[in-house]
């Protein structure tokens, strides 16, 4: 089974340890790893491909928007689900205007549904990376010297 590497960025300890326990509870191919912060978050990216960026808003060292602008800066190819507080309604907008592909409201009860919004996100993104690795092996083989003509 192949483990899906999700990069989960918020600055409560006690958030991370609940999420990341129900996202492994739904989907042990799930490998969940943290951030607490925005310099943390970014460092994380650079190390290491995820399929997948949960990002909470508010976060030490900054706002959400600091780390898309960061991946935008680095061109990290990395999917961002921007995770907003109860009645913040107005952010949404902007943020997938900023770069993100959704955002989940962070209201009471949310944790039993995240890891179903995040297999719907994620079944819709791997036909992209399908695609994408298709393409990229085409791409090797045409450099292959037996593909030439």
């Amino acid at each position: 089974m192949d483990k899906i590497n999700i990069l989960l960025a918020d600055n409560n300890q006690s958030y991370l340890e609940i999420a990341r326990k129900m996202l492994r509870f739904h989907d042990e191919s799930f490998s969940i790893n943290v951030a607490t912060s925005v310099d943390e978050c970014i460092d994380k990216l650079l190390e290491q491909h995820y399929h997948l960026l949960l990002l909470d808003y508010e976060i030490d060292g900054g706002k959400g928007f600091d780390i898309l602008s960061g991946i935008a800066n680095f061109s990290l190819n990395v999917p961002v689900v921007m995770m907003l507080n109860d009645g913040a309604d107005n952010l949404a907008q902007e943020v997938v205007a900023r770069g993100a592909i959704d955002y989940i409201m962070k209201v009471r009860g949310h944790l039993t549904t995240l890891p179903i919004a995040v297999s719907k996100i994620l079944q819709k993104y791997k036909r992209k990376w399908q695609a994408t690795d298709v393409e990229s092996s085409f791409k090797e083989k045409r450099k292959s010297p037996r593909f030439r003509r």
